[in-house]
């Protein structure tokens, strides 16, 4: 069958190729070497200059994790100030006797809690709006708490914040995972999260600068004034200065821009992330217990780190300080806990070893947690806050990218988040009501049950980091591994797409495959071009490619047994052979994986996202050739056609890349098998592809 020909001038219907009636008296198919200036680009590599992408990600780290960190920091304060205004006096003009107190803490982590699926906002809606409109409300609310009259008020204002800030923080991490890379996302994480130990370290000293006078409001409701009211200034900054992704970012030139979009393509193999959410990849996150092991060690360290904050004012006044002394006595743990936890994050990053820190760094937290329990003299107890303190903030930090490292896509990754925060939030319900003011002065209880948790953590991350070792182990079984696929031609030096599920994706060691930790983060083993110095070849297939382009035509075959890849000529036929100007193969083939068992099935996750993957490398090697986007045609033979998945598998390659799959029929597929034509003589007026 003819199968693509010249377009029709006077619409734009691409006829069918007309075939010579009789097959005997053809040109004979014969395939020149043409020797042109091309160079055969490697589809799967994006190369990028180190220097242009260190430039962006200081850019980024300027204005991403720092403006994210300083509105957490700000939701922090307006969250936890309640346990500065509860010793200012609020206690007695609000009748917070029994157990008030605590459901106060108690009814702001429910809603905290029932709203976390708006961590999803920042992928469907443009980050710098949902940013400011969050950081607005909790303001407004923050703020309000100064009117307050009664607990039942307090009490609404709460669930009202926990709202708001449901809406923020629990999903800023899956947020940096748009701009930075699986090996870069932990240090970022940690300038976030480090604004909690930050928050802490002053807060004490401001709420005492703010409490300590004599105004004639009283001094906790000023103290809710003073602290929300920038909040309210801060959605100003985030609705101008958040970017939306790192190509949209006014901050950066053109050309890096463009890296930025290279570094993309890097990650999820797209030049721009899609806004879309893959309702099955969130079903099956569900089932993924790498997803809940993370949500546990999340709620056992947040039992800890919810109480921390709100309680250590009131047990370091009663182990005999003043109100006072006790305020300014929690700033040298907490500032300490802060340059902990940028620095355990950097090294986790530098190592990839997150599962081991997190070991060490639990361990510290519950060692903090028995000096606490047992020690009776004030020294002591006060060295178990500061290791409490350096253990639980940077805990956190650290668990935060480890649950987006090991989920393959940005669906997953946003489900992972939730399942998180779902999770890992509920415990702050235990954490702040483990410390009735009936313990005191030592709360041994709750440093004991605070103790437990940490040790818990630390198990929980060892039996996480024992089941990756064994999922990279049976990926290594059913892929290969690296070295092995490229000893056999498979995916060599291929880094589009390294984050997303596939034949090269692995756990545990979140690194780029060709990662070198003497020039990280910016080693590849792929020439490194910036887009103001590209080679010779470079520049020559370019200018061939705007000289000829309208005659360059993209296929791609997806038979039963591998999928073809072609970019050739068709230029007004010559006295030679159409030029084949880039070719492909990938051993991937879609009839045996249907067969995996005993009987047939559909196409199975993994397979289909190789194949996607694969189309996205050829598309960005289309763009390289300049292609043209309407000459670009997907072939789908019997394998697909008859695939009991064949719908969806076409509709994920229609979301990644735009292109619609044709399904040829059988006798379409007999009739391009027999003739294999692929000749663009003077006889044969368009192209047609062998695909036997």
């Amino acid at each position: 069958m003819g199968f693509f020909g010249k377009k029709d001038p006077s619409g734009d219907e691409i006829k069918e190729v007309p075939i010579m009636s009789d097959p005997e008296k053809q040109q004979p198919v014969h395939h020149d070497v043409v020797q042109t200036a091309l160079p055969q680009i490697p589809p799967t590599v994006v190369n990028i200059d180190p220097v242009v992408e260190a430039r962006i990600l200081r850019k980024l780290d300027l204005r991403v994790p720092t403006l994210m960190g300083f509105l957490y920091l700000l939701s922090l304060l307006d969250r936890s100030n309640i346990g500065n205004a509860k010793i200012a006096g609020m206690e007695d003009d609000l009748d917070l006797s029994g157990n008030r107190y605590a459901w106060l803490l108690t009814i702001f982590y429910i809603s905290y809690v029932v709203f976390e699926f708006g961590a999803f906002m920042w992928k469907v809606m443009p980050p710098h709006r949902w940013a400011a409109i969050t950081v607005l409300s909790w303001g407004i609310v923050a703020t309000c708490q100064a009117a307050v009259q009664n607990w039942e008020g307090l009490m609404a204002l709460r669930f009202l914040l926990g709202m708001s800030e449901a809406a923020f923080g629990p999903g800023t991490p899956y947020l940096l995972s748009f701009f930075y890379r699986r090996h870069e996302l932990g240090f970022r994480c940690g300038l976030f999260v480090s604004a909690a130990p930050l928050a802490n370290t002053f807060a004490g000293a401001l709420a005492y600068g703010i409490t300590s006078g004599h105004s004639k409001l009283a001094n906790w409701r000023l103290l809710f004034l003073v602290e929300g009211s920038p909040s309210l200034l801060a959605a100003i900054l985030a609705w101008r200065f958040l970017p939306d992704s790192p190509s949209k970012a006014r901050f950066l030139t053109e050309e890096e821009k463009e890296v930025a979009r290279a570094r993309s393509l890097q990650q999820s193999g797209e030049r721009e992330r899609s806004n879309k959410i893959n309702w099955r990849e969130l079903a099956e996150t569900l089932t993924d217990a790498k997803a809940w092991l993370t949500a546990l060690m999340y709620f056992s360290c947040n039992v800890s780190f919810s109480s921390l904050p709100v309680f250590l004012p009131t047990i370091l006044k009663d182990m005999g300080f003043t109100s006072i002394n006790a305020q300014g006595l929690t700033a040298p743990p907490y500032f300490a806990s802060f340059l902990v936890t940028i620095a355990t994050t950097w090294i986790a990053d530098r190592l990839q070893q997150r599962g081991l820190m997190l070991m060490v760094l639990s361990l510290i937290g519950a060692i903090g947690y028995v000096l606490l329990a047992t020690c009776t003299s004030v020294g002591a107890r006060y060295a178990g806050v500061f290791l409490a303190a350096i253990g639980v903030f940077p805990c956190i930090a650290n668990i935060l990218p480890w649950a987006l490292n090991n989920q393959g896509s940005d669906s997953r990754r946003g489900m992972g988040i939730v399942i998180l925060n779902l999770i890992g939030q509920c415990g702050p319900f235990l954490g702040t009501n483990v410390f009735p003011e009936s313990d005191g002065p030592r709360y041994i209880r709750g440093q004991s049950i605070c103790a437990a948790f940490m040790f818990f953590t630390m198990i929980l991350a060892l039996a996480l980091r024992t089941l990756l070792v064994w999922e990279n182990r049976r990926l290594d079984k059913r892929h290969g591994t690296q070295a092995e696929r490229e000893a056999r031609g498979w995916n060599k030096g291929e880094n589009v797409a390294e984050e997303n599920y596939g034949a090269g994706f692995r756990l545990v060691n979140p690194r780029p495959s060709n990662y070198d930790p003497e020039t990280f983060p910016h080693s590849f083993d792929a020439p490194l071009y910036s887009t103001k110095e590209q080679p010779t070849q470079i520049q020559a297939t370019m200018a061939y490619a705007s000289e000829h382009n309208a005659h360059l035509y993209g296929i791609v075959d997806m038979g039963s047994n591998g999928i073809r890849f072609s970019i050739t000529d068709i230029s007004p036929p010559t006295a030679r052979t159409m030029p084949t100007v880039y070719q492909d193969r990938a051993g991937i083939s879609l009839y045996d994986a249907q067969f995996a068992g005993s009987a047939r099935g559909p196409i199975p996750q993994d397979i289909i996202e190789q194949v996607v993957d694969r189309l996205v490398r050829f598309q960005i090697t289309c763009e390289d050739f300049g292609v043209p986007a309407q000459n670009v045609y997907v072939l789908a033979t019997e394998a697909t056609r008859t695939a009991p998945n064949s719908e969806e598998f076409r509709a994920r390659i229609k979301h990644r890349t735009g292109w619609e799959v044709r399904l040829l029929s059988k006798e379409d597929e007999g009739r391009i098998g027999a003739l294999g034509i692929a000749s663009s003589a003077s006889s044969v007026a368009g192209l047609a592809m062998d695909l036997g």
